[in-house]
């Protein structure tokens, strides 16, 4: 199934001039976003990159009650990781796709924008997408600008998601 990921990543989001572009869905809402000023580290340590403000009620960390929201309102539906880079902005490319497993923390997968960054100061995006292609919540790291998570999908989904997050429309 990965490879069917894969192909459908590589052909429906890559924009005729060669960028990844989320495309297809009936909405998209971005669930948290804040500047950054050239690493996750600085940004953190002078005080320019904010907390996500989102809360589901529970003592979770913020990520593990996003990924739970979006465990909830699909029904625990398969999805894939993946993850791709824009190398000095002048084009996507797909890095590696990965099966996603509800049970197991993944948290680590973060990483990648510290391990693997796009050269020369691109942009760098870690997805997760349903097996049907109907939802994608999508991670971007714009080194020195932004770091963004937006999700794609249905107006009922995003609505759930954020309900659940007590993200206001």
């Amino acid at each position: 199934m990965s490879s069917k990921i894969k192909d459908w990543i590589l052909t429906k989001q890559f924009s005729a001039d060669g960028y990844f572009s989320p495309r297809g869905f009936a909405r998209e809402v971005t669930l948290y976003q804040t500047q950054l000023d050239h690493s996750f580290f600085l940004s953190m340590f002078n005080g320019i990159a904010k907390a996500s403000s989102f809360a589901d009620g529970t003592d979770r960390s913020q990520y593990r009650q996003l990924i739970s929201a979006i465990q909830s309102v699909t029904n625990k539906q398969q999805a894939y990781w993946f993850y791709g880079i824009d190398p000095d902005n002048a084009l996507s490319l797909l890095s590696w796709v990965r099966e996603n497993n509800y049970d197991y923390n993944t948290e680590w997968l973060l990483n990648s924008f510290e391990s693997s960054p796009a050269p020369q100061g691109g942009v760098s995006w870690l997805g997760l997408v349903a097996t049907d292609k109907q939802w994608l919540l999508l991670f971007e790291h714009n080194p020195g600008n932004v770091f963004r998570i937006t999700l794609h999908g249905s107006h009922d989904l995003c609505s759930a998601v954020m309900q659940i997050l007590n993200i206001g429309e």
